[in-house]
């Protein structure tokens, strides 16, 4: 408040209120510093933040679209699009006007985008490897279509776990290591096994 016109002030008081959770001074705040700088991407982007928590769901893809248009190499900013359309899939179906498949694929392309743009960032990989769980087969017209469609799917998740298992790859501290490999690293090796036995299965159906 004692710098009405800075726009780094009025995002990093959104912040504050945000944790305290004051969403509609929240929404002001972030409105003032859009207003005072509306090519600003981190503005944009933590307007979609807002927006993803406490809906409408269509104002934060909008919010995210203005961000990424803006800085369109943060991968942060193709990470949070593609979560909120993965986990809204309903809404992005009419905001889109696809379908579920399409939704699917529009998520998991802007998680590829940001692992292309942060190949060795362990969360990253790891997340977008998670994702395939969530994902259907393409539609076939015929059982053995179906059947191709699981096959496909599956090599997609197995290639995305060996790309998360390899690394992903900020290597971490062995401090960092010490309280992530019994949660992360193991829960990333039975989902690798998961993958490969939904792999094998659809794999004898085809036979």
């Amino acid at each position: 408040k004692k710098h009405p016109g800075h726009v780094r002030a009025h995002l990093a008081y959104a912040d504050h209120l945000e944790e305290h959770g004051d969403d509609e001074e929240v929404l002001e705040q972030l409105g003032i510093a859009l207003k005072l700088d509306p090519k600003n991407p981190a503005g944009w982007n933590n307007y979609a933040h807002h927006f993803s928590h406490v809906g409408p769901i269509t104002n934060a893809f909008h919010a995210y679209e203005q961000a990424l248009a803006l800085r369109p190499f943060e991968p942060v900013y193709h990470y949070n699009y593609g979560t909120v359309i993965f986990l809204y899939r309903k809404d992005a179906k009419e905001y889109f006007r696809c379908d579920e498949n399409a939704v699917f694929e529009k998520a998991l392309a802007e998680y590829r985008e940001c692992r292309r743009l942060a190949p060795r960032n362990f969360r990253f990989a790891f997340d977008y490897a998670q994702t395939f769980y969530g994902v259907k087969p393409e539609p076939a017209a015929t059982p053995d279509g179906w059947k191709q469609s699981e096959i496909r799917l599956g090599e997609r998740a197995i290639q995305a776990w060996r790309e998360a298992l390899a690394g992903g790859q900020a290597e971490p501290s062995p401090a960092v290591w010490g309280s992530l490999e019994h949660q992360l690293i193991a829960a990333e090796k039975q989902a690798m096994r998961g993958a490969i036995v939904w792999y094998r299965w659809a794999t004898d159906r085809k036979s």
